[in-house]
């Protein structure tokens, strides 16, 4: 669902674009394709060489001379920055261009990107990567942006699904479900959950608190004096379910709602809460229909799946955070 493209910081450099007289154009449309208004954006940006690629990305856009040029920058580095995920470094330091189209390349071969963009003196280097390689001066052409999509039908099949959200699952300290039938049962969506938690935890790079929470809806009639064994049996099942994955993460909760009625995935970022690693905010949250069970065919329907605008994310956070659960969180 996400596309993470790695920029090289020249392509903002005014002097190594001099010769091209359309290259603000070129700039304004690589700035609008990745982030279109009034839509949820698919692209994250690579933040190469243990994120010190933003540093000499600001500072190539503060060094542009043309006033103009500077000004659509500008307007673009915010976005950009907003957008960036780490990415561990590999090679040398960068000198130049080339040397971080090398970069991007290394970190291509360790987990795959979607697009490398360079300016054309530096496509050289990069254009045995085939369509993953990109010149500025082809972000116009609609196979730039190809696959490009904040939505997707994806078949009932659970490791097509599970794929199509690694480029999240690579870049998240936790994730959540938001969904009325996992409860650790032949049939449900726990077979899904546990393939996401085993994706998160094969990363090619240290991160040392992974969560995975699972907001699940509580079995009926809560005031009923047999709930509490039949949440026990929900638990106890889930626990079962769950034991081959969860010495791969620091920690597995539960959280029981009175109704869920729709499903969602949440990728975000951990932080440290009086003491204790937790959930601060969702990054990214992906609307998902109907998830793929273990039986299911993968010739029917294929559900729409699409990533949410963050002015929804916001509210949606807060639904399953900031508000007391029936039960939970509960560590399994």
């Amino acid at each position: 669902m996400l596309c993470e493209f790695a920029l090289t910081p020249q392509l903002f450099d005014d002097q190594r674009n001099s010769g091209d007289p359309n290259w603000k154009e070129h700039l304004r449309e690589l700035g609008r394709s990745m982030f279109p208004r009034n839509a949820a954006s698919p692209v994250v940006v690579s933040d190469l060489y243990d994120s010190s690629w933003q540093h000499v990305f600001k500072e190539t856009v503060e060094a542009i001379k043309d006033e103009a040029a500077k000004d659509l920058a500008r307007g673009f580095l915010s976005m950009i920055l907003d957008a960036t995920v780490m990415r561990p470094a590999i090679g040398n330091w960068p000198a130049d261009e080339d040397d971080w189209a090398q970069e991007a390349i290394a970190t291509n071969g360790v987990e795959p990107l979607k697009r490398i963009v360079v300016t054309d003196q530096t496509y050289r280097v990069v254009q045995h990567q085939g369509a993953v390689a990109v010149k500025l001066s082809q972000v116009g052409r609609p196979a730039c942006w190809q696959d490009i999509l904040a939505g997707r039908s994806l078949p009932l099949d659970i490791a097509v699904q599970v794929a199509a959200l690694r480029s999240m699952l690579i870049h998240a300290d936790f994730i959540a479900l938001i969904s009325p039938h996992v409860r650790g049962e032949r049939g449900d969506e726990t077979d899904f959950m546990v393939a996401l938690t085993r994706s998160l935890a094969k990363c090619n790079w240290p991160r040392p608190n992974l969560i995975v929470d699972l907001h699940v809806e509580a079995p009926d009639r809560t005031a009923a004096s047999d709930f509490e064994s039949r949440w026990k049996n929900v638990l106890a099942n889930v626990r079962t379910t769950f034991a081959p994955v969860r010495p791969m993460v620091n920690r597995i909760r539960v959280f029981a709602w009175p109704k869920v009625l729709s499903r969602y995935i949440f990728g975000g970022r951990v932080a440290d809460v009086n003491g204790a690693i937790l959930p601060a905010a969702t990054r990214w949250a992906i609307s998902t229909p109907h998830i793929a069970r273990t039986g299911d065919r993968p010739d029917a329907d294929a559900p729409f799946w699409h990533l949410l605008p963050s002015n929804e994310i916001t509210p949606l956070h807060s639904k399953y955070y900031d508000r007391t659960p029936i039960r939970g969180p509960i560590d399994i």
